[in-house]
C-alpha cells in the first residue's frame, strides 16, 4: 500500500486541529530542522508584530527518494531561488507606499522534484511539526505565513495546494499553466503564469497564420502531473479542428513516439505537450533517426522556451526552427540580472540565505572553492575570473518569480487597508487576529481585479492587472548564439506574425518553412465546418502567412489516401488502370466479333462463361483501388470481403468450362448453377468472419490499420487455394480434349501457374513484419493472377478470331493456306470426329469407320439420313455447331440442290472428297504417304476442295 494518501490524510486531520489557533505561536522547545533550508529573516521579527514570511517551494535539487533530496542545483533553478529572495527583500524600495511599516522575511524549502515533498514540508510548517529559522528567536510562526510560492510540477501541485489550502494559506505559482487550477477547485491558489489553453491559442493561430492544414500531436500520459497534457491534447484537437487544421497523428510518449512521427515526416508541424524530461527523451529518439535540423517544426509551451539556451545545448539540430511561446513580464528587471552577476558564495548572509550556492558554484565552474575541504576538482576557484557576470540573461521563469511575490504582498496590502485604520502603517490588531485574513486578502485581490481564476499578472505601476505579454519565438540554429528570435505576439486575441520562421539544416543552407506546401498528407479525422469555431477569429496587426498569402482553413473532409505516404501505391493505381483498360477492350471486341456472327453460329453455351470471367477480371482490377484510400471501417471492409471473392468468382469460372469441356452434355443453366453454388461457398465464408471479427482501424505507429491480421485473411483464402488445385487438376484429365481450340490446355496453364504466385505473395506478407509489405503482397498478388488469366486464357481466342477473320477475306488459295496453316498443330493430336454442316439446326450424323461420308439434300428443307449408330453433334472450333452453306453453283448449276460435306479430321486417316459429278465418293486419300498421293496426281496437302473439306470450311 502507498504511503502518500495516508499521509496527505494525516496533514489534512492536523489541519483541523491547528486551523483555530491560527494566531497561537508554535510550542516552544521544538527542534529546528535538520533538512538545507534558505532563511532570510525579517527585520521587524522581534520588534513587533508588524512581519511576514513568504514561504518559497522550488524544486532546487534532484531527489534519490520518495523524501529525499540530493544532487546539486542547476543554473535556472538558482536564478528562479535568488529571484524569490531578491523579491521579498527589494518589495518596498521597488513599490513605495506599499505594505509600509511591515518587514518581509523568506523562507525557502526545498521540493527536490518529489510530488510529496512539498505537502510534507507545508504541513509539517503549518502544524508546528517541524519548525524553521536562524535558531529559536527568529524562527518562522505559522501565523506570520503571508503565502506560499512555487511548486513547479502538477504532481506536486495535486498534493501541495490541497495542504495550503486546507490550513487557508494562499498559494501563488508561477510555474504551473494547467486550467485545472481553477479557482472553484482552488479557490486560494493564484498563478501567473497564462494557462495552457492561452498558450494554445498562441499556437493555433501561429499555424493559421502560417497556412498549416495538418499537423501532429505529441504528448505525454496520463499519469504524469494528473494528466494534465492528456487534457491539453483534447483541448488541442477541439481547437485545431475548429481552426479547420486536421490533427493527422495524435501519439503519447513512449519508446517508439519518435518513430511514428517520423512516418508521418511530411507534416511538419509537431505540437509537443510534454514534459522537460519527455522532450529531453523525445529529442533522443528523434536524433537517432535524423540527425540533421530542420525536419520537422517543433511547437514548445512557454515552460520550454529558454533565453538562456540550455535546453538546446546538445541539441541544437533538433530544435533547429522549432517554435516556442514565450511569457514575457511587462516589468524590467535589469536590476535583478546585476543582483543575479554579483553573487559570491563567500558574502556575509550565505551559507544560511542560499546553502545551495556553495555547492551550485563548484560544480559550475568545476573548482574547489576557497577554503574548502573538498578536493572534487583539480583547480580552486578564482572569484575574478570563476563568477556570474558572463551570464547574459535569467530564465524566463524568473520573471514570473518576481511577479508571484509581489502578486502576494499587493493581496496583503489590499485586506490591510480594509481591516486597518486608515494611515496605520502596521499590521493592526484587527488584521492580525482576524483567523480567514489571508483568505479575504485574495478574495478581495480577485473581486477588485476582475480576474476571476483566470490568468494573474503584476503591472509594476498599478500592482495585480491581467498584463503580460505572449510571444513566438523561433529558434535559429545559424545565427550567433544560437538565437531565439520572436516572430510573433499575441495578447487578448490579437496577434501579429512580425517575422517567418525558418529552418536550417546542417549544411547552413537557408530552407524557408513552407507548411502549406509541405502538409499534404492524409487527415485521419473530418474537420468539423468553421461554421461551429469556438475561437474567435484574430486580428492580424503586422505580416501575413508565410509566402504572401493569407491563411485559409479547411472546412472540408479531405481525401484520404495514402499514395503521398506509400510509394508502392502509385504502381498499384497504373497497374490496375491498365488492366481495366485492356480487359474493357477484350469484351468489346468479343462481343463485336460474336453479334456479327450469322444468328445459326451463336451459342450461349460457351459464350456466358468468357463473358462472365471478364466481367470478375474486371471487377478484380477495379477493387485494387481498395489499397489506395487510407485504411478505414469501409476499405478494410471491402478488403476483407471482395479479394475471396474475386478469387473465387474467376477459378470458379474455370472450373466449371473445364467440366463442361469433358462433358458435352451441360446446359448453359446447369453451368450457371454450378458456377453459383461454388461461388456462394466462399460468399458465406466471408459474411461470417465479418460477422464474428467486426472490422475495427486501430492506431499502429500512430497510422490507422486494418484490425484483421494477414494471416487471418490467408484463412479465410482456404477455399480458393481448394479451387486453383481442383482447376489444376482438372485441366491435368481434360489436357488430350481438343475441344473449343484446346482450351483445357489454357485454363491448366492459368491454374498451374497461379499456385507458385500464390505462394510467393503469400511468404512475402507473412515473413514480412512491415504492414505497408502485407498490403502490397495482397494487392500485387491479386493484381498479376487476374493479368494470368486475362492473358493466358484470352490471348489465344483473340488470335484465333483475328486469323478467322484473315481467312474469311483472303482469296481462295490464300485463305485455305492461312487455315490449314492454323491446324498444323491440331494434327499432331488425335480428335473425336468433327462434323460440318450446311444449314438449319444441328442435324444428327452417322459415322462409318471413323470416315465422313457425302450426302446430297433431297430439298432445301431437310436431309435423309441413315438410320445411326452412334451420334454425335457437329462442332466448331469454338464449341458451337458449324452450319456453312455451300455456293449455289458448286454442285453443278448455279441454283441446284445444296449439298453438305462430313468430313472426320482424325489425323492419319483418309479424308473424302466431294465429287462434284453427282457420283460415289472418291477413294480415301492415305496422307500418310505423300509419295503415293503425288503419283496419283494430287498435292500432298491435298487439292483445294479436299483442303477445305478437311478444315471444314465447304
Amino acid at each position: 500500500m502507498r504511503s502518500e494518501p495516508l499521509l496527505l490524510l494525516l496533514l489534512q486531520l492536523l489541519s483541523v486541529v491547528y486551523q483555530p489557533a491560527d494566531a497561537q505561536v508554535c510550542p516552544s522547545g521544538r527542534a529546528i530542522s535538520n533538512r538545507r533550508f534558505g532563511f532570510t529573516k525579517s527585520a521587524g521579527q522581534g520588534v513587533n508584530e508588524s512581519y511576514v514570511y513568504l514561504v518559497f517551494v522550488q524544486d532546487v535539487t534532484s531527489n534519490s527518494g520518495p523524501l529525499e533530496c540530493s544532487g546539486t542545483a542547476s543554473l535556472s533553478a538558482m536564478q528562479r531561488l535568488e529571484a524569490g529572495l531578491w523579491a521579498a527583500s527589494t518589495f518596498r524600495s521597488r513599490y513605495t507606499g506599499v505594505l509600509s511599516g511591515v518587514t518581509v522575511g523568506s523562507l525557502v524549502l526545498d521540493a527536490c522534484q518529489s510530488a510529496l515533498m512539498p505537502a510534507q514540508l507545508l504541513g509539517n510548517l503549518q502544524s508546528c511539526e517541524t519548525v524553521f529559522g536562524s535558531d529559536t528567536s527568529t524562527l518562522v510562526e505559522p501565523r506570520n505565513v503571508a503565502a506560499f510560492v512555487g511548486v513547479e510540477s502538477m504532481d506536486e501541485a495535486m498534493n501541495a495546494f490541497s495542504v495550503t489550502t486546507s490550513f487557508g494559506r494562499p498559494a501563488v505559482t508561477y510555474n504551473l499553466a494547467s486550467s485545472s487550477l481553477r479557482r472553484s477547485a482552488y479557490p486560494l491558489v493564484a498563478r501567473v503564469s497564462p494557462s495552457d489553453l492561452t498558450e494554445l491559442d498562441a499556437l493555433v493561430q501561429t499555424l493559421l497564420r502560417l497556412g498549416v492544414q495538418h499537423v501532429q500531436v505529441v504528448h505525454s500520459d496520463a499519469s504524469v502531473q494528473a494528466g494534465r497534457f492528456v487534457t491539453l491534447a483534447d483541448s488541442a484537437q477541439t481547437r485545431l479542428a475548429s481552426a479547420g487544421i486536421c490533427v493527422v497523428n495524435r501519439i503519447p510518449i513512449s519508446s517508439t513516439a519518435a518513430s511514428s512521427v517520423n512516418a508521418f515526416w511530411r507534416i511538419r508541424p509537431v505540437l509537443l505537450l510534454v514534459t522537460r524530461s519527455d522532450l529531453m527523451s523525445f529529442a533522443s529518439q528523434m536524433l537517432a533517426l535524423r540527425p540533421s535540423s530542420g525536419t520537422f517544426t517543433w511547437l514548445l509551451l512557454a515552460e520550454h522556451w529558454d533565453s538562456v539556451g540550455s535546453i538546446v545545448a546538445g541539441k541544437e539540430n533538433f530544435f533547429s526552427g522549432a517554435l516556442a511561446v514565450e511569457v514575457s513580464a511587462t516589468a524590467n528587471y535589469s536590476d535583478y540580472l546585476a543582483y543575479f552577476r554579483g553573487l559570491r558564495p563567500d558574502m556575509a548572509e550565505y551559507p544560511k540565505k542560499n546553502p545551495w550556492l556553495a555547492d551550485f558554484w563548484s560544480a559550475h565552474f568545476a573548482c574547489n572553492l576557497p577554503g574548502s575541504a573538498s578536493s572534487t576538482y583539480p583547480t580552486t576557484c578564482n572569484y575574478a575570473s570563476n563568477n556570474l557576470q558572463s551570464i547574459a540573461s535569467v530564465h524566463a521563469s524568473v520573471y514570473r518569480v518576481i511577479q508571484s511575490v509581489d502578486l502576494s504582498l499587493h493581496a496583503l496590502e489590499l485586506i490591510r487597508r480594509d481591516l486597518c485604520l486608515s494611515g496605520d502603517v502596521s499590521l493592526c490588531s484587527a488584521f492580525r487576529s482576524n483567523a480567514n485574513r489571508y483568505r479575504l486578502s485574495y478574495d478581495k485581490l480577485f473581486q477588485s481585479a476582475s480576474l476571476g481564476y483566470t490568468d494573474v499578472a503584476l503591472d509594476p505601476t498599478t500592482g495585480a492587472a491581467s498584463k503580460y505579454s505572449l510571444f513566438v519565438n523561433n529558434y535559429q540554429k545559424r545565427y550567433p548564439g544560437h538565437a531565439w528570435t520572436r516572430v510573433a505576439a499575441y495578447a487578448s486575441g490579437s496577434f501579429s506574425l512580425t517575422a517567418q520562421p525558418q529552418a536550417y539544416g546542417t549544411d547552413e543552407r537557408n530552407v524557408t518553412w513552407a507548411p502549406s506546401g509541405l502538409c499534404d498528407s492524409p487527415c485521419l479525422a473530418r474537420c468539423p465546418s468553421n461554421d461551429t469555431s469556438t475561437m474567435s477569429p484574430p486580428t492580424t496587426v503586422g505580416s501575413t502567412t508565410l509566402g504572401g498569402s493569407a491563411a485559409t482553413t479547411n472546412s472540408s473532409f479531405l481525401l484520404q489516401t495514402r499514395y503521398r505516404m506509400q510509394y508502392w501505391v502509385y504502381a498499384l493505381i497504373v497497374c490496375a488502370s491498365v488492366g481495366i483498360i485492356v480487359t474493357l477492350l477484350f469484351m468489346i471486341y468479343i462481343l463485336f466479333k460474336v453479334l456479327a456472327l450469322p444468328s445459326e453460329l451463336k451459342s450461349f453455351n460457351t459464350l456466358w462463361s468468357g463473358q462472365f470471367l471478364l466481367f470478375f477480371i474486371l471487377v478484380g482490377y477495379v477493387f485494387l483501388f481498395a489499397w489506395v484510400p487510407w485504411p478505414s471501417v469501409e476499405s478494410c471492409g471491402t478488403i476483407r470481403f471482395m479479394l475471396g471473392f474475386v478469387y473465387a468468382a474467376v477459378f470458379s469460372i474455370l472450373m466449371v468450362k473445364l467440366l463442361n469441356l469433358m462433358n458435352d452434355q451441360l446446359k448453359p443453366v446447369y453451368q450457371l448453377l454450378m458456377f453459383a453454388l461454388a461461388l456462394c461457398i466462399q460468399v458465406a465464408v466471408n459474411v461470417e468472419w465479418l460477422i464474428l471479427v467486426p472490422i475495427t482501424t486501430p492506431v499502429v505507429d500512430g497510422m490507422h490499420r486494418c484490425g484483421h491480421t494477414f494471416e487471418q485473411h490467408l484463412q479465410s483464402l482456404v477455399y480458393c487455394m481448394a479451387l486453383i488445385l481442383l482447376c489444376t487438376c482438372l485441366a491435368i484429365r481434360a489436357h488430350s480434349i481438343g475441344r473449343n481450340n484446346r482450351e483445357s490446355i489454357f485454363v491448366g496453364c492459368t491454374a498451374g501457374i497461379s499456385i507458385p504466385i500464390w505462394i510467393a505473395w503469400c511468404l512475402v506478407g507473412s515473413l514480412n513484419d512491415d504492414i505497408e509489405v502485407k498490403d502490397a503482397s495482397q494487392a500485387f498478388g491479386l493484381f498479376v493472377n487476374l493479368t494470368l488469366v486475362l492473358l493466358v486464357v484470352f490471348l489465344p481466342k483473340i488470335h484465333q478470331l483475328r486469323r478467322l477473320e484473315d481467312a474469311k477475306e483472303a482469296p481462295d488459295d490464300i485463305a485455305v493456306d492461312v487455315v490449314d496453316d492454323m491446324y498444323d498443330l491440331e494434327d499432331a493430336y488425335a480428335k473425336e470426329p468433327i462434323y460440318m454442316l450446311t444449314q438449319g439446326a444441328p442435324s444428327v450424323v452417322s459415322e462409318t469407320a471413323g470416315l465422313g461420308q457425302v450426302y446430297q439434300l433431297a430439298s432445301p428443307d431437310g436431309l435423309a439420313l441413315p438410320s445411326p449408330a452412334g451420334y454425335a453433334r457437329a462442332r466448331s472450333l469454338q464449341g458451337d455447331p458449324i452450319v456453312l452453306p455451300l455456293s449455289p453453283g458448286i454442285n453443278g448449276s448455279g441454283g441446284g440442290p445444296r449439298s453438305v460435306i462430313l468430313g472426320t479430321r482424325t489425323p492419319r486417316k483418309a479424308y473424302s472428297d466431294y465429287n462434284p459429278s453427282g457420283a460415289s465418293p472418291r477413294a480415301p486419300l492415305d496422307r500418310t504417304d505423300g509419295g503415293a498421293a503425288a503419283a496419283a496426281g494430287v498435292n500432298s496437302k491435298g487439292t483445294k476442295t479436299e483442303r477445305l473439306a478437311k478444315l471444314g470450311f465447304l
